[in-house]
């Protein structure tokens, strides 16, 4: 749980610096910025995309020095380690999980806006199938996108790992515990609650939902227009 909030946290800094940093470029007064403002501008948001791609293999490597590392020590020191090296094997490993992850939640985002659309212009509550379809479907998603991601990045580990001069602790052999069904019960029977919870809120609750659904849909635009200054 550390390891996340800590790796959230350095994101949100790292996106808050170059952001500054982006709205000073833009505002600055400075002969040579003003020139070439938008380059820059362009230039640094590259700079921020392979820092998070960076940031999120380091995420994923200090996971596995966690499974299979004897010494538990420096972690953090430890991961950047890791990821410079091969910096250019884990960028395109890390690029290639990111865009999984964007494409999954893009998609999860995608059919909850063409079901709000079709909530808003229906006049009869909310069909209580669809929304469990979609709740079922989010779930599904979710979960083949963690099994791809653990799959993946467990392979990438052990290739680098067995590159290392301390392969031996980096793959320290520790003796397996019994295989056991109770962590799978237990997500089955968390989703199953979940998504009784919901349907019941959604059958008591199905007009104010409507309602709701439909203020948000009346505060986001119909399209959004791009102006790009043109100097001349």
């Amino acid at each position: 749980s550390l390891n996340y909030i800590l790796h959230f946290i350095i994101i949100i800094l790292v996106s808050i610096a170059f952001g500054l940093l982006a709205s000073h470029i833009l505002s600055s007064s400075n002969a040579w910025l003003v020139t070439s403002r938008y380059q820059l501008v362009f230039a640094l948001a590259f700079v921020w995309l392979g820092v998070i791609v960076l940031l999120y293999g380091k995420h994923w490597l200090q996971i596995g020095l966690l499974a299979r590392s004897h010494n538990k020590k420096h972690l953090q020191l430890r991961s950047f380690k890791l990821v410079f090296a091969m910096p250019l094997r884990n960028f395109l490993m890390s690029f290639w999980g990111v865009f999984w992850l964007f494409m999954v939640y893009g998609l999860i985002l995608l059919t909850g806006w063409q079901i709000t659309n079709y909530f808003v212009s229906r006049s009869q509550a909310p069909v209580i199938g669809l929304l469990i379809i979609e709740a079922v479907m989010t779930v599904t998603l979710l979960t083949l996108l963690q099994y791809f991601q653990q799959n993946m990045w467990a392979r990438h580990y052990y290739f680098i790992a067995n590159q290392s001069n301390d392969r031996a602790d980096l793959l320290y052999s520790q003796r397996e515990k019994p295989e056991s069904l109770w962590p799978f019960t237990m997500v089955i029977a968390i989703a199953g609650s979940i998504l009784l919870l919901y349907a019941v809120l959604v059958i008591f609750s199905a007009s104010r939902m409507r309602g709701y659904l439909a203020n948000i849909h009346a505060l986001l635009p119909d399209s959004v227009q791009f102006v790009v200054p043109i100097k001349k």
